[in-house]
Protein backbone atom coordinates (compact mmCIF):
# COMPACT_ATOMS: atom_id res chain seq x y z
CA UNK A 1 0.00 0.00 0.00
CA UNK A 2 1.55 3.22 -0.64
CA UNK A 3 1.72 5.71 1.76
CA UNK A 4 -0.70 8.31 0.66
CA UNK A 5 -2.91 4.91 0.27
CA UNK A 6 -1.90 4.26 4.47
CA UNK A 7 -2.07 8.04 5.21
CA UNK A 8 -5.84 7.93 4.33
CA UNK A 9 -5.61 10.67 1.81
CA UNK A 10 -8.10 9.97 -1.17
CA UNK A 11 -6.83 13.33 -3.21
CA UNK A 12 -3.90 11.95 -3.33
CA UNK A 13 -4.73 8.59 -4.74
CA UNK A 14 -4.22 7.49 -8.50
CA UNK A 15 -1.46 6.11 -10.69
CA UNK A 16 1.19 6.78 -8.42
CA UNK A 17 -0.33 3.99 -6.25
CA UNK A 18 -0.30 2.13 -8.88
CA UNK A 19 3.79 2.16 -9.43
CA UNK A 20 4.25 2.27 -6.08
CA UNK A 21 2.49 -0.97 -5.82
CA UNK A 22 4.67 -2.71 -8.77
CA UNK A 23 7.85 -1.04 -6.92
CA UNK A 24 6.56 -3.68 -4.07
CA UNK A 25 6.06 -6.15 -6.66
CA UNK A 26 9.39 -6.11 -7.74
CA UNK A 27 11.11 -5.56 -4.72
CA UNK A 28 9.74 -9.12 -3.83
CA UNK A 29 10.46 -10.78 -7.02
CA UNK A 30 14.38 -9.39 -6.48
CA UNK A 31 14.74 -10.55 -2.97
CA UNK A 32 12.19 -12.93 -1.94
CA UNK A 33 10.60 -11.18 0.49
CA UNK A 34 8.29 -7.91 0.80
CA UNK A 35 9.93 -4.34 1.25
CA UNK A 36 8.35 -3.97 4.82
CA UNK A 37 7.72 -6.67 7.55
CA UNK A 38 6.36 -6.68 10.51
CA UNK A 39 3.27 -6.14 12.15
CA UNK A 40 0.83 -4.23 10.01
CA UNK A 41 1.33 -1.27 12.34
CA UNK A 42 5.06 -1.61 12.04
CA UNK A 43 4.69 -1.81 7.68
CA UNK A 44 2.19 0.75 7.41
CA UNK A 45 4.88 2.88 9.85
CA UNK A 46 7.54 1.91 7.47
CA UNK A 47 5.35 2.83 4.64
CA UNK A 48 5.46 6.38 6.05
CA UNK A 49 8.56 6.79 7.50
CA UNK A 50 11.76 4.39 6.39
CA UNK A 51 12.49 3.70 2.88
CA UNK A 52 13.28 0.19 2.13
CA UNK A 53 16.79 -1.61 1.82
CA UNK A 54 18.07 -1.36 -1.06
CA UNK A 55 17.58 -5.09 -3.07
CA UNK A 56 21.13 -5.54 -3.90
CA UNK A 57 21.60 -5.23 0.66
CA UNK A 58 19.73 -9.11 0.62
CA UNK A 59 20.71 -10.15 -2.74
CA UNK A 60 24.11 -9.19 -3.19
CA UNK A 61 25.51 -8.94 -7.13
CA UNK A 62 22.30 -7.25 -8.56
CA UNK A 63 23.21 -4.04 -10.23
CA UNK A 64 23.07 -0.80 -8.95
CA UNK A 65 20.54 0.33 -11.80
CA UNK A 66 17.81 -2.06 -9.99
CA UNK A 67 18.45 -0.93 -6.73
CA UNK A 68 17.68 3.02 -8.08
CA UNK A 69 14.46 1.86 -9.81
CA UNK A 70 13.02 0.20 -7.14
CA UNK A 71 13.58 2.94 -5.06
CA UNK A 72 12.39 5.36 -7.68
CA UNK A 73 9.22 3.09 -7.37
CA UNK A 74 9.18 3.07 -4.11
CA UNK A 75 9.58 6.53 -2.96
CA UNK A 76 7.66 7.95 -0.39
CA UNK A 77 6.25 11.15 -2.43
CA UNK A 78 4.30 10.48 -5.68
CA UNK A 79 5.76 12.92 -7.32
CA UNK A 80 8.93 11.27 -7.02
CA UNK A 81 8.15 7.97 -8.35
CA UNK A 82 8.06 7.84 -11.85
CA UNK A 83 4.88 9.65 -13.61
CA UNK A 84 2.68 5.71 -14.79
CA UNK A 85 2.95 2.44 -16.04
CA UNK A 86 4.91 3.41 -19.73
CA UNK A 87 7.57 5.05 -17.71
CA UNK A 88 8.38 2.52 -15.85
CA UNK A 89 8.25 -0.09 -18.52
CA UNK A 90 10.33 2.06 -20.47
CA UNK A 91 13.35 2.30 -17.67
CA UNK A 92 12.90 -0.96 -17.21
CA UNK A 93 13.44 -1.43 -21.10
CA UNK A 94 16.49 0.83 -20.82
CA UNK A 95 18.00 -0.61 -18.11
CA UNK A 96 17.74 -4.47 -19.74
CA UNK A 97 19.27 -3.31 -23.14
CA UNK A 98 22.27 -1.57 -22.00
CA UNK A 99 22.93 -5.04 -20.27
CA UNK A 100 25.12 -7.83 -21.89
CA UNK A 101 23.70 -10.44 -24.06
CA UNK A 102 23.61 -12.96 -21.22
CA UNK A 103 21.91 -10.71 -18.81
CA UNK A 104 19.06 -10.21 -21.13
CA UNK A 105 18.59 -13.42 -21.54
CA UNK A 106 18.66 -14.05 -17.78
CA UNK A 107 16.27 -11.25 -16.82
CA UNK A 108 14.05 -12.52 -20.08
CA UNK A 109 14.08 -16.05 -18.24
CA UNK A 110 13.43 -14.50 -14.53
CA UNK A 111 10.47 -12.10 -15.76
CA UNK A 112 9.71 -12.68 -19.34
Amino acid sequence: MAPEQVAGDPTRVGPACDVYALGAVLYELLTGAPPFTGSRTEVFRQALTAPPRPPSAARPGLEPGLDRLVARALAKQPADRFPDMPAVAAALAGWLSARRPSARRRWLRWFG
